[in-house]
C-alpha cells in the first residue's frame, strides 16, 4: 500500500515489513500469507484504536476491539 506522505504509519512501515517477515522465516505464518495485506490491515486496526482512544473509548472497548482484531489473525 502506498501510505500519504504525511501518515505516521508510513514511517513504521519497514520495520513492520521487516518483522512479518522474519515471522515467515521462523514459522509463526504461514508461507501463503500476504505479507503487504497483513501489514496493511495491522496498520489500519492500530490507526483504528488509535482513533478510538483519541476521542474517548475506554480500556475495555479498546481492548476487546484488539481481540477482535487478534481473532482474525492469519493461522
Amino acid at each position: 500500500m502506498t501510505w500519504p506522505k504525511q501518515c505516521p504509519a508510513r514511517r513504521h512501515w519497514p520495520v513492520l515489513i521487516d518483522r512479518l517477515q522474519r515471522g515467515r522465516t521462523d514459522g509463526d505464518l504461514d508461507a501463503e500469507v500476504d505479507i503487504d495485506a497483513l501489514a496493511d490491515y495491522i496498520t489500519v486496526v492500530l490507526s483504528g484504536l488509535s482513533a478510538q482512544a483519541r476521542y474517548g473509548a475506554g480500556q475495555v472497548q479498546l481492548v476487546t476491539a484488539a481481540d477482535a482484531a487478534m481473532r482474525a489473525w492469519p493461522g
